[in-house]
């Protein structure tokens, strides 16, 4: 990453200032670096220069995908709300049947499955599976069968969750997306503990595995810091709260440093579930009275019902 960084800003500084397409394609693909590595300062600073640039150009095409791009630096961050704000921007700016309309639609399932919306969470993503001219095997349609079978798994449909995911990953495998198989991955770990049948535990232990290897070799300091959060999980649902600490912490202090106050707010409310197994309520409290408030900030109520139940302990 560190490589590319250093290739795309020297593409930047030869590239006049009037080739203003150049120009956007280049800041495109630098904004997805600064995005893996979390570097949301420089991120905002990059699609600060593509939202003037793509309004420059006066292509509809490249304002939806810079809103696209705005709404997931804006989750990252926990603004649910703007994010939101964005895809919608970005959806009136897409021309009719565009791929940027895909994944704007893709992208506001997910802010609704954030939120605990996931019915209309999977009305968005079949809405977006249903666009003409979506080939069939594609990116975009991995990525909307991927959330389709997240959004089962939230709504208790296992049995459907998991065949969709399973499809959603031989699809990523064929494109050779390793981000995409990453989220797979991770997602058919939380499918499988949940349905918890025999063989089901060590199945999602291989898998959180196999997406941590995947994060490792593309460097993503974030999906290192997710994975580490199951891992946790798994830990302490297995009774090793301190294994779950351990990895907690690690994690959290990876959202913390990169500004993903939801993320971060839920690895509190498992550090707070781990502390209260090791008998450490005080510690416990605070850590679930802040994630209680920073979930509320950004009303991410999917997750706040988690979180109140342990404060309730």
């Amino acid at each position: 990453n560190d490589e590319a960084l250093m290739y795309l800003s020297r593409a930047l500084d030869l590239t006049p200032a009037d080739a203003l397409r150049e120009r956007f394609e280049l800041l495109l693909a630098r904004e997805q670096v600064f995005d893996v590595q979390a570097d949301r300062v420089k991120q905002q600073q990059d699609l600060a220069v593509l939202e003037a640039l793509a309004s420059q150009l006066n292509d509809a095409a490249a304002q939806a995908e810079v809103a696209l791009r705005k709404a997931r630096w804006l989750e990252d961050l926990g603004d649910f709300g703007l994010a939101f704000a964005s895809v919608e921007q970005g959806l009136r700016y897409a021309p009719p049947g565009a791929l940027e309309g895909v994944a704007l639609k893709i992208m506001g399932a997910g802010l609704h499955h954030r939120q605990g919306r996931h019915r209309e969470a999977l009305d968005w993503c079949q809405d977006a599976l249903a666009t003409e001219g979506l080939p069939s095997i594609h990116p975009m349609r991995a990525h909307a069968e991927s959330l389709t079978g997240v959004i089962y798994t939230y709504l208790g449909r296992i049995d459907e969750a998991l065949p969709t995911l399973e499809l959603a990953l031989a699809q990523f495998i064929q494109l050779e997306e390793l981000p995409g198989q990453f989220d797979v991955f991770a997602n058919l770990d939380l499918a499988l503990f949940l349905r918890a049948g025999p063989g089901d535990w060590k199945r999602s232990y291989s898998h959180l595995r196999q997406a941590q290897s995947l994060a490792e070799r593309m460097g993503d300091a974030e999906r290192e810091a997710r994975i580490s959060n199951n891992l946790g999980w798994l830990a302490y649902c297995l009774g090793d709260a301190n294994q779950a600490i351990e990895h907690y912490v690690y994690s959290l202090k990876v959202w913390t440093a990169s500004g993903g106050r939801v993320m971060s707010a839920i690895v509190r409310t498992n550090l707070g579930a781990a502390e209260l197994a090791n008998g450490n309520n005080g510690r416990a409290l605070e850590y679930l009275d802040e994630a209680n408030a920073e979930l509320e900030e950004a009303g991410a109520r999917g997750q706040l019902a988690e979180t109140r139940r342990y404060l309730s302990l």
